[in-house]
């Protein structure tokens, strides 16, 4: 059974200050919670999620995390506009996979069916890591140079336009430049895990 592991994810970009509790962020979820169908947005904003399908609570490197089943397994989050990301942003999560045959498992993102219309989606594909935006027109993705190996690994990609850092356990490991900068779609959803 393929599985991923996620324990905290964080999103912080530019957005309206009236909107936040902390400046510039967006959304942050600890999966402090360890039980129950509801994970709980920490930032203020109110981007709850609700467990849905083969997901399950275990531990984490910290505390609690959810598991993923690698098919179903989701946290669908509440008011998708309000995560409809664009300009810099920044996005981090721990995250533990014990497959790496795994194809278009998503860690974080949009929905949409159409890949021109998502937003912003950070996934697994068969080990490696694949971070991809479209702006209605077109869609852009990028590959980390890294596999996951079965360990806790800390992900932080970093998009100040036009370029974009990604950066492996606290080392920067890539810096490379996107042909449009992120900007807010037509898109479905979000999520956590799915697809």
């Amino acid at each position: 059974m393929k599985r991923l592991i996620a324990l905290l994810l964080t999103l912080l970009l530019s957005a309206p200050a009236e909107a936040q509790t902390e400046k510039g962020l967006v959304a942050y979820w600890s999966f402090d919670e360890g039980q129950g169908q509801t994970v709980r947005d920490a930032s203020g904003l109110n981007h709850h999620g609700r467990i849905q399908g083969g997901t399950k609570w275990g531990a984490g490197r910290h505390g609690a995390a959810l598991w993923f089943n690698g098919s179903d397994g989701l946290v669908e989050l509440a008011d998708p506009e309000g995560l409809n990301l664009a300009g810099d942003a920044t996005f981090m999560a721990w995250v533990q996979t014990s497959s790496d045959d795994a194809r278009d498992r998503l860690i974080f993102g949009d929905t949409a069916g159409l890949a021109v219309n998502r937003n912003l989606s950070i996934e697994l594909d068969r080990g490696a890591l694949l971070v991809g935006h479209g702006n209605g027109i077109q869609y852009e993705s990028f590959s980390p140079s890294f596999k996951f190996d079965g360990t806790w690994q800390h992900l932080a990609v970093i998009f100040e336009q036009p370029r974009y850092y990604f950066y492996l356990n606290g080392a920067l490991r890539e810096v490379g430049e996107l042909a449009a900068p992120v900007s807010r779609t037509r898109g479905g959803g979000r999520s956590i895990g799915g697809w």
